[in-house]
């Protein structure tokens, strides 16, 4: 049986969440290969570009994809709607279309943010009622991210 040592771990997005993912494989042996837009990774990547997603997991063919990338800051989602849908949307499309065909399993980052904020202590069962753009691409990421069967 293998052991988590053992798989090839893929992080698409290197911001604040990814440095911390990778930092607490690293402390426990666990190596993680990194994408992203900035230059503090291992592969540059736009998740936009379903092609070059595609070129990169024929590579690597990742067991495990984790993804904490996309456009975080709620202000720019609500004035940069298009970027915002590319990225959290139509990015999320891409990363689970790549693991579909390379039969990867897929770890996917949403946010409190999809729910109103009125209940308080919220679970995965709980409905969504994203009050800004924002909360509104992470909800649709969520749904694609939902017809993975992996």
């Amino acid at each position: 049986m293998e052991t988590i040592k053992e798989k090839m771990i893929f992080l698409i997005g290197k911001g604040f969440l990814g440095e911390k993912i990778v930092s607490v494989f690293k402390k426990k042996g666990i190596k993680v290969i990194t994408a992203g837009i900035d230059g503090r990774v291992d592969y540059s990547l736009d998740m936009t570009d379903g092609q070059s997603l595609i070129y990169l997991f024929k590579d690597l063919n990742p067991d495990i994809v984790l993804l904490p990338a996309g456009i975080t800051n709620v202000e720019y989602c609500e004035a940069e709607k298009e970027k915002a849908i590319e990225v959290n949307v139509e990015g999320t499309r891409n990363v689970v279309d790549s693991c579909r065909a390379f039969n990867s399993k897929l770890v996917f980052f949403s946010t409190d943010y999809v729910f109103d904020g009125l209940k308080g202590s919220y679970s995965e069962k709980d409905s969504v009622n994203p009050l800004n753009f924002y909360g509104k691409t992470k909800v649709q990421g969520e749904k694609i991210v939902e017809g993975l069967e992996n």
